[in-house]
């Protein structure tokens, strides 16, 4: 299984709810993750990619769902121009609310400062409607 941290809208959180959620973009622990800081444990790469993911949010609420999916589903990003963000993937398939395993939400009015990492609250996949309320 691959570890994904997408990054999602309050739309994108409702489809999660009642279906399935097409995933626009997503990040993982990859080797190029992995050399931005090679001398880190596997929880700052998740950290990193978690970041990553919440840079993708940028102009609106942070919200990233961190899906579980099978590896074979799971292929690196294609380069465009200057290449791939670090620990850019595309996932095949959609993603169901059994895939996730929980949700990184940033405060109401924070913004993506590419200078400061952002504070994100932790939900459990069964809180969704929690997080719902909070969109």
């Amino acid at each position: 299984m691959t570890r994904l941290y997408c990054p999602v809208t309050a739309d994108g959180v409702a489809a999660l709810a009642t279906s399935v959620l097409t995933v626009e973009a997503a990040f993982a622990v990859t080797d190029d993750v992995r050399a931005l800081a090679p001398d880190g444990d596997e929880e700052l790469h998740e950290h990193i990619a978690t970041q990553l993911a919440a840079a993708g949010c940028a102009g609106r609420r942070v919200v990233v769902v961190v899906v579980d999916v099978p590896d074979a589903r799971v292929r690196p990003a294609a380069s465009t121009g200057g290449g791939a963000l670090p620990g850019r993937v595309v996932v095949d398939g959609d993603v169901t609310l059994r895939d996730v395993a929980c949700f990184l939400v940033g405060d109401e009015g924070e913004q993506v400062n590419d200078d400061a990492d952002l504070e994100l609250s932790w939900y459990d996949a069964s809180e969704i409607d929690a997080v719902r309320a909070l969109l």
